[in-house]
């Protein structure tokens, strides 16, 4: 949802833009414009979307390689809840800075909201990981935690 805000926002954004006279302001909320359609919509939504499919993808792989009758996990319980509410956070956190930094060309702001989104990117990689030692069978279910863990 957030990135749909982010598209509704960079929409806006794009079309006020194209219609207002050029300017310097211009020209810096055209860097906030790109800043807020790149990594606050598409990087976002690549990210929401890859951890939706990536498990569906882990448990058809489960269920052709299983042996037993044993019921597969749920495909949504396999991303680490705690490790995705802390990469949803640290985008929410870096995207409107890093935005705020281009538009502003305040180098510390550009690198405030680098660090959160660099954060957000290793925990959305971490639970890509572990997701896909799922699908290829290195989990095993002795090791496998619940979503609460």
């Amino acid at each position: 949802m957030q990135a749909l805000l982010y598209a509704g926002v960079s929409a806006l954004l794009g079309l006020s833009l194209a219609l207002a006279p050029r300017s310097d302001t211009t020209l810096k909320l055209s860097a906030v414009f790109g800043a807020l359609g790149l990594i606050g919509f598409l990087a976002q939504i690549v990210i929401g979307v890859e951890s939706r499919i990536l498990p569906i993808f882990a448990f058809i792989l489960d269920n052709l390689h299983r042996d037993s009758c044993a019921p597969a996990p749920n495909p949504h319980a396999m991303i680490h809840r705690r490790t995705q509410a802390a990469s949803l956070y640290s985008w929410s956190l870096g995207v409107p800075l890093l935005a705020a930094g281009v538009g502003f060309q305040n180098v510390s702001l550009v690198g405030g909201g680098a660090w959160p989104l660099f954060a957000a990117s290793i925990l959305a990689g971490i639970n890509m990981i572990r997701v896909l030692r799922w699908a290829f069978g290195t989990f095993t279910p002795s090791t496998w935690e619940p979503t609460g863990s």
